[in-house]
C-alpha cells in the first residue's frame, strides 16, 4: 500500500519516479525547517513584546493586502458578470425577435393557404351549380 504524501494523499512508492521522491523529500525537509522557524518566532514573540507588535502589524498589513486585493478581484468579477448579463439580454432579444418574426411568416403562410383553400372550394361549388 502507498504513504501518505506531504499533502496527505496516498501515493504508491512504486509509481513515484526517483526524482519525484527526492522532491517530495526536499519539499518535506523544507516544511519541516518553517515548522521549526515558526516555532523559534513564535517562542521569540511570545518573550519580546516589540516583536509581537511588529509582527502583529505585517500580518495587519499582509491581511489587507489579500483583502484589498480580493475586493479588486470581486470588483472585476462583478463587472465580467454584469458584461454577460448585458450580452445575454441583448441576445435574448435577438432570438425573440426572430421567434416573433417566424411567427407571423407562419400566420402570414396559413392565412394564404387558407384563403387559397376557400376561393378553391368556391370555385368548386360555382363549377358545381353553373355545370348542373
Amino acid at each position: 500500500m502507498g504513504k501518505p504524501d506531504i499533502s496527505g494523499a496516498l501515493v504508491a512508492e512504486s509509481i513515484l519516479a526517483p526524482a519525484q521522491k527526492k522532491k517530495r523529500q526536499r519539499k518535506a525537509v523544507l516544511l519541516t525547517q518553517v515548522d521549526i522557524e515558526e516555532t523559534a518566532v513564535v517562542k521569540s514573540e511570545n518573550e519580546d513584546l516589540n516583536l509581537h507588535v511588529s509582527l502583529c502589524e505585517q500580518r495587519y498589513k499582509e491581511l489587507e493586502r489579500r483583502l484589498d486585493s480580493f475586493d479588486e478581484r470581486l470588483t472585476a468579477l462583478e463587472n465580467n458578470l454584469s458584461v454577460v448579463k448585458t450580452e445575454m439580454a441583448r441576445g435574448f432579444g435577438e432570438i425573440k425577435l426572430l421567434l416573433e418574426q417566424r411567427n407571423t411568416q407562419k400566420q402570414t403562410q396559413l392565412i394564404a393557404a387558407t384563403a387559397t383553400t376557400i376561393t378553391a372550394l368556391i370555385a368548386l361549388i360555382g363549377y358545381i351549380i353553373t355545370r348542373s
